[in-house]
């Protein structure tokens, strides 16, 4: 949903749209980073308390990105949501395979899989829309509204899934997820500015 907005955000910020799209590519980079590493800590924590803490910093996130005053500000608001968005898929699939019995997951995974194309086809409509009528800003203030909300329901919506016995024992490979967080960031990080510099090249 922010995709549209883009220019709009450029504008307000006297900013190249390259340095504006960074509030998408941060996404992106967190999401990349972060989606493997809350599968290994979802074997490693209680999926509630995981899930809900995912939902604040996306909350918090959204909150930054609706006062963010400046584009960097901005910028790190934004992955600051990625850092909670990330959660949010793999978390989905973990909760319905340790919830829904083997004979229905396939009827769970098809409202999680629908529902994603939904947001994925209706998101830069309802972007455009709302942006042009209210400004880029208020995309952020409902995105809060509802990650609020989603915080607040998982508590009574969800029950309390502990990790297998023993798995709270388990050392969680910070080296590992160091060098891999290090790996697919830069790699996401390299295309993404190759695309940036390609862009410029052809409006040349």
């Amino acid at each position: 949903m922010v995709n549209p907005v883009l220019p709009l955000i450029a504008g307000q910020f006297e900013a190249s749209k390259a340095q504006a799209s960074w509030a998408v590519s941060g996404v992106a980079l967190l999401l990349a980073i972060g989606v493997p590493l809350y599968g290994r800590m979802s074997d490693m924590f209680e999926l509630k308390k995981l899930y809900r803490f995912a939902v604040a910093v996306l909350a918090a996130g959204s909150l930054v990105c609706a006062l963010a005053p400046n584009l960097p500000d901005l910028v790190v608001g934004r992955m600051v949501q990625g850092v909670g968005m990330a959660a949010i898929p793999v978390l989905s699939v973990v909760t319905i395979s340790k919830l829904v019995p083997p004979g229905k997951r396939g009827g769970a995974f098809g409202i999680i899989t629908g529902s994603i194309g939904v947001g994925t086809a209706g998101g830069p409509i309802f972007g455009g829309a709302v942006g042009q009528l209210w400004g880029w800003p208020s995309l952020f203030w409902v995105t809060f509204v509802l990650s609020a909300l989603i915080a607040v329901g998982a508590h009574f919506a969800l029950p309390t899934v502990e990790p297998e016995p023993g798995a709270g024992q388990r050392k969680f490979d910070w080296i590992g997820g160091t060098l891999h967080g290090l790996a697919v960031g830069l790699l996401s990080f390299g295309v993404t500015l190759g695309e940036r510099k390609g862009s410029a090249r052809f409006s040349r």
